[in-house]
């Protein structure tokens, strides 16, 4: 049976047209991609001239590894039953003629379908040209270099003690906002670097008049002009919500309530209504009253009052007015719309920068172009790139709208078909990618540009990812290619209950209307494919509200268990998940499990660090390297492979509190105990010869002997052999790098890797992040911690935010003082 978008997929397969297509969780995206690109595939020249972008290695690997299979499959003459895999099985055999008759010799060497990351692309680009994109020469590419940028930050940090520099003035004003918190200052920094691939495309590269026009105030002038906009935007979506019949009621209490308050209380915001005789117009200079009026009948937290009483300009001896605009009030909670929509205009600010706000946003704007300079300087110096370097690299390499690149022109030349994966995840600097490699197109030509994506399923804005850029190209295209919009509807991997149930809890909860703006996004339909089951789709289990944090946290924890056990014991093969928003959800649950003997596979949830072996290590190379730091020597006294008693310890160390703990051991005392003589003497055995035959140009083999001799493979129980063999591995790259002495670059190294899952069951529970989860699929899966906030993202110095083609920008408040409503 076709799906009831067939037609759609089917039209999506046209290799003369350029889309943007919708597709929903389970409505078959990647096999919509497989079979575009299979189309591309029968009908061009050179199997490179079709070019296919995602978001991860994983992706780009199960997309070739499909395509082969596909093309495999295809050297049968069966048919297979399925109508999407006998579309595949068409389309592929076109292809495999295609590949015979040019002798692409596709299956001998599959590196020739070009389907990368977009971070891979990038490095080609930079590659190609390595002068123009500023990166030349052999570099390594890391995914963290925080400790490059806390540098880059206290350089700028320094630059206040020379009164002589250019910068010493904006550094010295943005450090009086901080309170002089010179951390601060460094944090904030270092922050800010993280999202410069942002910040150099937003303000610098993108909006040249903003550097321009930042001296003179015009663009202060400007971006009161925008938040005016936005403000009566607000003004106006409340103003359309309030009905006619309400209009002349709301008045007639905020005169009467605007009254008695001018008298009893002038400085009340709802004492501005007094004389007021009709609904003031949604504009920016009626925005106090419109606020008085909010203040009258909402409660501080947006919700309709239930009172009114002197405070709101009713005396208690109006008890007929009283008794009036409370059944007023009560009539007000049948307009949910209008309840929301005047929450919003309570936090409304005023658009107006003060001078002191405009001189901190100034100078952090003239700062932030010196602090990418730092760290540019220190990449090239330690030979290292990021990620964003190299996307920021790979723009200049393209050149800009009015001056194409060489780079370009053979790109353009190449390049007939372009696919991108996750476009609900792309970032203006991957929207800009875009821009510059198909800004030479022309019409008619038979070039295409493909996007999937669903704007529903975009998590990453904490990676930059924009999913207000999905919206915009599906109204305005890319650059001047304009893209036509599909959408899909059809749900392949989920029964119809649960499908059923998500349709009507999320039509309440997504709004109508999609606004790029703000990135919010309409409400859409799916279509199971799949017939209802016996069971319920969705089974909410509430908890006991009242219930403290840690007894809610126990509760939901033994619940989870008794629902596992549950499953475990009606369909023991069955893929059971649970995700979580944040890690630290977890412990209660894991603790549980532990008690109750479940098996689990906890991906990517414990830090190596998390490891007690791995704690143990990092003792262990801190007391080597550093024989003076006295923590870490105590540490491996009390390491399981050493297991000295607290007595001894304490026996050991008494009134002898300079004396280097190393130097302690070597020296003989009676007082210790029989066990501790024979442990200490076996510790200077093994200790001695490897503190002699520092330095060693092969410290990790003289750290792993020492580990081995002391007894660490014996006493690793809870880390498993892959987490320590990581360790030795990344202390290598360290000392490769002569950075031996670096212990605090290598902790933070070891601080952000993953450690490997430990699992005693071949059907584990599969416990992981909302994000580590996105795209794989188990029979059940189970959502705790759903009550708890969203953890907030720590503020940056400046705040900004694209609004059509312009930019908002706000600047943080002054450290201790009220939050900045403009911020």
């Amino acid at each position: 049976m076709k799906p009831t978008d067939h037609l759609i997929r089917e039209e999506a397969l046209d290799p003369t047209q350029s889309f943007i297509v919708q597709a929903p969780a389970g409505s078959g995206k990647t096999e919509l991609l497989i079979q575009r690109f299979l189309k591309l595939l029968g009908g061009v020249s050179q199997p490179e001239e079709i070019l296919a972008m995602t978001f991860t290695r994983k992706a780009a690997g199960e997309m070739k590894i499909r395509i082969i299979s596909a093309l495999n499959r295809a050297k049968e003459e069966t048919p297979p039953d399925e109508d999407h895999q006998r579309t595949t099985w068409e389309l592929a055999r076109i292809a495999l003629q295609r590949n015979q008759k040019f002798g692409w010799r596709l299956l001998d060497n599959p590196t020739r379908l070009r389907i990368v990351t977009i971070d891979s692309f990038c490095a080609f680009l930079t590659k190609r040209t390595p002068m123009l994109s500023r990166i030349g020469g052999p570099a390594e590419t890391k995914e963290n270099i925080q400790d490059l940028m806390v540098l880059a930050a206290k350089q700028v940090l320094s630059k206040i003690e020379n009164r002589r520099d250019l910068y010493c003035e904006l550094v010295r004003k943005l450090l009086l906002h901080l309170d002089n918190d010179k951390n601060t200052f460094i944090q904030r920094i270092a922050q800010l670097l993280k999202l410069r691939d942002q910040w150099m495309i937003s303000f610098f590269d993108k909006y040249e008049n903003i550097k321009e026009h930042l001296l003179d105030g015009s663009h202060r002038e400007k971006l009161v002009k925008l938040y005016s906009e936005l403000i009566e935007k607000q003004l106006n979506t409340a103003n359309d919500f309030i009905p006619e019949i309400l209009r002349s009621k709301i008045i007639f209490f905020g005169n009467h309530a605007g009254t008695i308050l001018a008298t009893t209380q002038p400085e009340n915001p709802i004492a501005s209504l007094k004389s007021i005789d009709a609904f003031p117009r949604p504009e920016v200079g009626n925005l106090n009253k419109w606020k008085a009026l909010v203040s009258l009948v909402l409660t501080a937290d947006g919700k309709i009052r239930k009172k009114a009483d002197k405070n709101l300009g009713f005396q208690p001896e109006d008890k007929k007015i009283k008794s009036e605009f409370k059944i007023f009030l009560e009539s007000l909670k049948d307009f949910k719309d209008m309840e929301k929509a005047l929450a919003k205009v309570r936090t409304l600010p005023s658009p107006h920068f003060s001078d002191y706000e405009w001189d901190i946003l100034r100078s952090t704007l003239r700062l932030l172009p010196e602090i990418e300079s730092n760290l540019r300087q220190l990449l090239q110096e330690n030979k290292i790139n990021d990620f964003s370097e190299i996307s920021l690299a790979a723009l200049k390499s393209l050149g800009n709208d009015t001056d194409a690149t060489d780079l370009v022109k053979y790109l353009d030349e190449k390049i007939q078909h372009i696919l991108v994966d996750e476009y609900q995840d792309t970032s203006f600097k991957q929207e800009e990618l875009l821009k510059k490699l198909t800004a030479q197109w022309e019409p008619g030509k038979g070039r295409t540009l493909f996007i999937v994506g669903d704007p529903k399923q975009s998590i990453y804005r904490f990676r930059d990812a924009e999913v207000g850029l999905f919206l915009k190209t599906q109204d305005e295209g890319i650059g001047n290619l304009n893209l036509k919009k599909l959408s899909l509807e059809s749900n392949f991997r989920s029964q119809e209950g649960l499908v059923n149930w998500i349709n009507e809890c999320f039509q309440k909860i997504l709004p109508q209307q999609d606004n790029p703006d703000s990135g919010a996004i309409a409400f859409s339909r799916s279509i199971a494919n799949h017939p209802k089951e016996s069971y319920p789709g969705v089974v909410l289990h509430p908890l006991d509200p009242e219930a403290k944090s840690v007894q809610a946290s126990q509760a939901e924890a033994k619940k989870i268990s008794q629902i596992v056990q549950s499953i475990r014991s009606e369909t023991p093969e069955a893929s059971t998940a649970i995700l979580v928003r944040s890690r630290t959800h977890l412990k209660e649950i894991i603790r549980e499990f532990e008690s109750s003997h479940i098996p689990y596979q906890a991906e990517e949830i414990y830090n190596l660090t998390d490891r007690p072996a791995i704690k143990d290590l990092l003792s262990l190379l801190r007391a080597i390297l550093f024989p003076l730091d006295r923590i870490a020597w105590l540490a491996i006294l009390r390491a399981p492979w050493a297991g000295l008693s607290l007595k001894d310890i304490h026996l050991l160390c008494e009134n002898n509190l300079d004396t280097p703990v190393w130097d302690l051991l070597k020296k003989t005392n009676s007082k210790y105990s029989q066990k501790g003589k024979i442990q200490i003497e076996r510790l200077v055995s093994v200790l001695s010869p490897t503190l002699n035959a520092l330095p060693s140009n092969n410290f990790r083999d003289l750290l792993e002997n020492c580990w081995i001799r002391l007894g660490g493979p014996a006493c690793q129980e809870g880390t498993p052999d892959q987490d320590i063999e990581t360790f030795f591995e990344e202390i290598e790259k360290i000392i490769q790098k002569s950075d031996a002495g670096r212990f605090e670059h290598f902790k933070q190294v070891i601080e952000n890797l993953h450690a490997n899952p430990l699992t005693t069951s071949e059907n584990a529970i599969q416990i992981m992040t909302m994000h580590k989860a996105k795209g794989l699929e188990f029979d059940y899966v189970i959502l705790p911690g759903l009550g708890k906030p969203p953890r907030q993202d720590r503020k940056r110095l400046v705040f900004w935010m694209p609004y059509g083609k312009e930019l908002l920008l706000a600047p943080i408040e002054e450290k201790g003082a009220e939050n900045s409503p403009l911020y």
